[in-house]
């Protein structure tokens, strides 16, 4: 299945994405931080990539190739190359 429509931004290409929480916590504080979930680039893979709706936030994280196929009928306003860059979406340090 291909999802159509406009998007604001695909960064693609990255070597490891840092999702901070695993199982759709809205924060991660304390102790926890000392585990946050982080996607690496396997072997066989060009890369990770994430879509980011036109809202702002985050769509879709995946491999390079997973999110190609799934959107390829998509437009993107922005395309980022990230290659072998790490992302940290959303990360925000508040004191």
């Amino acid at each position: 299945m291909s999802l159509e429509g406009s998007y604001k931004l695909l960064i693609h290409s990255a070597k490891q994405i840092v999702q901070v929480v695993k199982n759709g916590e809205r924060v991660v504080v304390g102790k926890a931080l000392n585990n946050v979930a982080v996607l690496e680039k396997e072997e066989n893979s060009s890369g990770l990539s994430i879509v980011v709706s036109s809202d702002g936030l985050i769509n879709d994280i995946g491999t390079d190739e997973e999110i190609h196929e799934k959107y390829k009928a998509a437009q993107f306003e922005n395309k980022i190359n990230a290659t072998g860059k790490c992302i940290l979406p959303g990360m925000d340090f508040c004191n």
